[in-house]
């Protein structure tokens, strides 16, 4: 045991000024984190609108039918479903009533 018999120097009492000089840089501390906190809060509320914003075009964009190149309407396409109905042989009665309504008119 090391005992050099020196006499124990008593250490200052925190004065009132040191006092307040730390309660200013605690209350400053967390005026910081307070800051840094709500910055952090608006990045994740801004990350998650972008997020879910860009899932909604996405959802949009897929909703749109896309036809495959075989399916493709075609000028001649469209002349070979025009000659493929019969107009001329269906039954014209159908017609009759309305043939009269506009003659009555």
């Amino acid at each position: 045991m090391d005992n050099n018999n020196q006499p124990i120097q008593p250490t200052a009492q925190p004065t009132l000024a040191t006092v307040q000089a730390g309660q200013e840089k605690e209350s400053s501390k967390m005026v910081l984190w307070f800051i840094g906190g709500i910055v952090l809060i608006m990045l994740a509320v801004g990350g998650i609108y972008w997020f879910l914003s860009k899932q909604q075009i996405n959802q949009q964009v897929s909703q749109v039918p896309v036809r495959p190149a075989e399916a493709q309407v075609t000028t001649e396409t469209l002349s070979q479903n025009l000659n493929a109905v019969d107009v001329e042989s269906s039954d014209s009665s159908d017609f009759s009533q309305v043939d009269q309504d506009l003659q009555d008119l």
